[in-house]
């Protein structure tokens, strides 16, 4: 949205207060309080989507609708609003189907039995949405083949986008006397926490001299401020492509070890600088670039370079704009 206003648009937003810091152009909502005061909060939130929706011309879902029963996307196309969805991973993402392609996520969806994420759940999600009149935005290509048979042809790709400005690079320094390692989990079970501290404690064992860093429930600056005074960042070992997280830290200059999977690594640029490593070989990878610090400088410069060319959210952005416009 910042990148969009920098480019001229009137661009507005909504969003639960901790996912984004309230601003002259963003509203949030709080969490809903327990007892009397909870029962201002929904009609509250009600009030603010329907408000908001109504003054765009174009309006922009991330991770499905708002509202109960989608009332929100309802009560767009009422208003004959041009209308997008863009899906982010969890919200389509269907456990057979990833599992098929990847036997460390098969372990992870075992696991997690109390969730809900079947070929028709995912299926039922886009087929509302579809039927309502919203377009699809997929911002990675790893979500293509969750999308349902009849949507398959229909969608925009954009790619995730970062806000260069707020990142200033500081690249690994090699004469750093104690080399700094963080990981930095949304979720333990799905980044594979489990096996990096095993990775960890084997390097410990091995007498490698570095600091680790794990950073959990945190405010987002705060998080990027120890970010970027690591040396290197390990993202996940599961999913098997990269999140936003890896593109802010290679935007901060640092290396990023991440399980890329056989399927996905074709499908990003070749000179994609991520280091892949899996739960299996993932203390040896570390070994090697605590062992080699001229390579963590320059693939520090890499991830630098390569979110510039790829993830700039001024570039893409103005891609968004045409893409609203064919709506």
């Amino acid at each position: 949205m910042r990148a969009l206003r920098d480019l001229g648009v009137d661009a507005r937003g909504l969003a639960r207060s901790g996912v984004i810091t309230s601003n002259d152009f963003v509203e949030t909502f709080p969490p809903r309080p327990k007892g009397l005061p909870g029962l201002w909060t929904p009609a509250d939130r009600y009030w603010r989507t329907l408000r908001l929706i109504a003054w765009a011309d174009v309006v922009h879902w991330h991770y499905g609708w708002a509202l109960h029963d989608a009332l929100d996307v309802r009560f767009a196309r009422m208003l004959d609003k041009k209308m997008c969805v863009e899906f982010w991973g969890s919200d389509i993402r269907i456990d057979a189907l990833e599992a098929a392609d990847n036997p460390l996520y098969a372990e992870v969806a075992a696991a997690d039995r109390g969730r809900d994420a079947s070929a028709k759940r995912s299926h039922e999600i886009q087929a509302t949405l579809a039927r309502l009149g919203a377009k699809f935005i997929l911002p990675c290509p790893s979500l293509i083949p969750h999308l349902a048979p009849t949507q398959a042809k229909s969608y925009f790709c954009t790619r995730q986008r970062v806000y260069l400005e707020d990142f200033a690079p500081r690249f690994p320094d090699p004469q750093r006397a104690t080399p700094v390692i963080l990981h930095a989990p949304s979720s333990q079970l799905v980044k594979g926490t489990a096996h990096v501290q095993s990775a960890i404690e084997e390097l410990r064992r091995r007498g490698l001299q570095f600091e680790y860093r794990l950073i959990e429930n945190m405010p987002h600056a705060q998080a990027l401020e120890l970010m970027a005074d690591c040396d290197m960042y390990v993202d996940q070992l599961i999913i098997g492509s990269h999140g936003l997280a890896a593109l802010e830290a290679m935007a901060l200059g640092k290396p990023v070890v991440c399980y890329i999977k056989p399927s996905m690594r074709a499908k990003y640029p070749p000179e994609l600088p991520i280091v892949s490593a899996s739960p299996h070989d993932l203390a040896d990878v570390l070994a090697g670039l605590l062992a080699d610090r001229a390579r963590l400088t320059d693939l520090g410069r890499q991830g630098r370079d390569y979110v510039e060319r790829y993830h700039d959210s001024h570039r893409l952005a103005a891609e968004l704009v045409e893409f609203y416009k064919s709506l």
